[in-house]
């Protein structure tokens, strides 16, 4: 009984199958398998709107976001968020204003969302606020706002749509790029 060409036969399927692995290997980190997923700000409007007026519970104030604006500016890496706030403190007049703030992206995988990280506050304007309390109303408007945008995510990938679910595997970076949202996916 001859084992001979069986020998050689197993010998051609490993070599070829580790080219194979290697080609494929050597493509994707030259990135022939690199694709980007880009959403506009309307791609991230329409998702950002359906999740208003959100309200926020604390010991001394409540406060209600709503009417959520997404800034993406030509030339930016910064993405922008304006809201209207209304702060409502247990004693005291209601306050109604507008924040905008901006900071950069970044994916969280474990649920295919995608956050403003290190916000900073640009600009606030409230109604009728008296100047010796614009001090204290902007400090602690400044870090309400940091800390709210960071626990709410300004896209989640769609998981019925077969290009998001693959992207939500595989997806090596996302940045802000001439006022898209740019992400990178790749094996």
């Amino acid at each position: 009984m001859n084992t001979t060409p069986r020998f050689y036969n197993e010998q051609r399927h490993v070599l070829f199958y580790g080219l194979l692995l290697a080609v494929l290997v050597s493509c994707s980190s030259s990135g022939i398998f690199r694709r980007e997923l880009v959403f506009t700000k309307e791609d991230l409007q329409s998702k950002l709107t359906k999740k208003f007026p959100r309200k926020e519970k604390y010991p001394l104030m409540s406060l209600t976001f709503s009417n959520p604006e997404i800034l993406l500016e030509p030339g930016a890496h910064v993405m922008g968020i304006q809201l209207d706030i209304k702060m409502a403190p247990r004693l005291g007049k209601q306050l109604m204003g507008r924040v905008l703030a901006e900071g950069e992206i970044e994916y969280r995988p474990q649920h295919g969302e995608f956050f403003i990280v290190n916000p900073k506050l640009r600009k606030i304007e409230f109604e009728n606020l008296k100047e010796k309390y614009e001090k204290d109303v902007r400090s602690i408007s400044d870090r309400i706002v940091e800390q709210y945008l960071s626990e709410v995510p300004v896209y989640r990938l769609d998981q019925r749509d077969f290009k998001q679910k693959v992207a939500k595997l595989v997806l090596k970076s996302a940045e802000i790029k001439d006022g898209k949202l740019v992400t990178v996916i790749g094996l």
